[in-house]
């Protein structure tokens, strides 16, 4: 599998090298890619059905049944449920995200 493009930096820190300026970015100090920065910014829906979490993610919801009925096993499957819709948001601003990055390199319309 391919990586998808990230875009490049999101703040390119130029840098000269024996006094003449390099085009590339200086890249121990360019901080994150721009694909991260979009997807860190990106608001996510408030209400998002589960459905759409399946189809990002190709798990369902973590079920109750699937841990014991006690007190230990609510607040695990609680966490279980939680970790899955922080995944449903990642998965959904990442793809945010790399949509914009492709429209930006797209030719323009017109």
């Amino acid at each position: 599998m391919s990586r998808p493009d990230d875009g490049g930096f999101a703040f390119p820190v130029p840098h000269a090298i024996d006094g003449n300026w390099n085009k590339e970015p200086f890249p121990e100090y360019s901080g994150m890619s721009l694909r991260a920065y979009i997807a860190v910014h990106r608001p996510v829906p408030d209400a998002m059905p589960s459905q759409m979490g399946l189809a990002l993610l190709g798990r369902p919801l973590p079920d109750q049944d699937q841990f014991p009925d006690t007190i230990e096993g609510h607040l695990a499957h609680t966490l279980a449920c939680q970790q899955w819709w922080a995944a449903v948001s990642a998965a959904y601003s990442v793809m945010q995200a790399d949509a914009l990055i492709a429209a930006l390199k797209a030719p323009a319309n017109g």
